[in-house]
């Protein structure tokens, strides 16, 4: 997996995998402790001794904060598949869209999407031939619609496609 896909879903999980690391760290290490206080006990045999039943402070900080971690990490994962499916649904909308267009709309999309989605509006007058103004009237339809965005940049516009 490279570092660039590295999304929410994956921070997630990462997380949950951190925190379970850390549920049995702390488990054996509230043990340990437990031990410790038993063996250092001064009550007489027979007694129940306070301490018997009672998790350090520590602990309870360290499950608290570990369950909190946990926790944030199922946010993220649910939180990306909210994503995904707006995401989804998103992509469908622009399909949809693209097939509504007229042949010259689509050529210019395809100019825009060819440029890695990023051109000058003189670069597509000049590439496609038509008219400024015509150029300028299909932009205007395809902003619109949501498929593109045009940012001023001088005295010139970049079109960019809108993901």
């Amino acid at each position: 997996m490279k570092i660039e896909t590295f999304g929410m879903r994956e921070a997630g999980i990462s997380l949950i995998i951190v925190s379970a690391i850390l549920f049995f760290v702390l488990l054996s290490v509230t043990g340990e402790l437990n031990k410790l206080m038993y063996t250092e006990c001064n009550h007489p045999p027979g007694e129940v001794c306070p301490m018997e039943s009672s998790l350090p402070i520590q602990s309870y900080a360290g499950f608290t904060l570990d369950f909190v971690v946990a926790g944030f990490g199922g946010f993220l994962i649910y939180k990306s598949k909210q994503s995904e499916k707006f995401v989804s649904a998103k992509r469908k909308e622009i399909e949809k869209t693209l097939k509504e267009l007229d042949e010259d709309e689509k050529k210019v999309y395809e100019l825009i999407s060819s440029s890695d989605g990023v051109v000058f509006q003189s670069d597509i007058v000049e590439k496609t031939g038509f008219p400024k103004v015509k150029i300028t009237r299909i932009l205007d339809r395809m902003e619109h619609r949501g498929l593109v965005e045009r940012r001023r940049r001088g005295m010139s516009n970049i079109v960019l496609i809108k993901k």
